[in-house]
């Protein structure tokens, strides 16, 4: 099935990769679903970090490899294994996902996939698909609700590490914006959920970043998507102690948060 999109290497040099990054709980998912509306776009579920860890350890001791024997002979003997990087971290993002492959009935322009915290494997992405450069959807959420979310779902209850990775997240993506602006897509989810026309907002702040014109797609389907929150799928409620609004208090008083967040183009923290 994933030979319908990956038909050999010369047509997979023509996709262009697409990651879908951010802290977790600030939207990935919704912009996933979005993003695979389109009939040019595929992108694929979570893969753990060791998972995409272990293919990047892969590829470099296999450039270590053509390295030691390129020397032995005097010359380069890789080329044609750069050449068939790009197809081969394609294909072991449809293979390798937590998911069953999407996206093998289209003809794709973009192919990637989605993880909250990828963000952190920018050089990793850029060094893979050299020829083509990836593209990156960050998506940005209230830190208040993003903690929220974090402690409702029993990822963490320590606010100073939280403070910590999420600091993290976003001077990673103020990086990815300073050395791939054009490449840079800044998904603000509150935006969207207060948005009166989401269509048109999800075109004017995604599609059209990406370079589709205005009757790419139409996304008159947007209110019928399912509802794939994790917390109502797992029966749970979103905590509201007395410590949860003191411990928001502190993260909205961040000065260093908001520092970054503007910096990214963003007013409220």
């Amino acid at each position: 099935m994933i030979n319908m999109f990956l038909n050999g290497l010369e047509e997979s040099k023509e996709i262009n990769p697409i990651i879908v990054c951010g802290a977790a709980r600030s939207g990935t998912r919704m912009v996933t679903d979005l993003l695979n509306e389109h009939p040019e776009i595929a992108v694929q579920e979570e893969m753990h970090a060791k998972t995409i860890e272990s293919f990047f350890a892969f590829l470099k001791n296999v450039d270590d490899v053509y390295d030691h024997y390129s020397e032995r002979k005097g010359r380069r003997l890789d080329g044609s294994w750069n050449l068939s990087k790009a197809a081969f971290a394609h294909t072991f993002f449809a293979c390798a996902n937590k998911k069953d492959c999407i996206g093998t009935n289209k003809s794709l322009k973009f192919h990637g996939i989605k993880t909250p915290g990828y963000e952190r494997y920018f050089e990793e992405f850029e060094s893979v698909f050299s020829t083509l450069l990836p593209h990156y959807v960050y998506c940005v959420r209230p830190v208040a609700k993003v903690w929220r979310s974090w402690r409702s779902m029993g990822y963490l209850s320590d606010l100073e590490v939280f403070k910590i990775r999420y600091q993290r997240s976003l001077r990673q993506a103020i990086k990815i914006k300073a050395s791939a602006a054009s490449r840079f897509v800044l998904f603000d989810l509150e935006s969207f959920v207060e948005s009166d026309n989401k269509e048109q907002f999800v075109h004017d702040n995604l599609f059209s970043r990406l370079g589709f014109g205005e009757k790419s797609v139409r996304l008159a389907s947007i209110s019928s998507l399912p509802n794939r929150n994790s917390l109502k799928n797992r029966g749970r409620e979103y905590v509201k102690d007395e410590a949860l609004q003191e411990e928001v208090a502190l993260l909205e008083g961040c000065t260093k948060i908001r520092e970054f967040k503007e910096k990214l183009g963003l007013v409220a923290v």
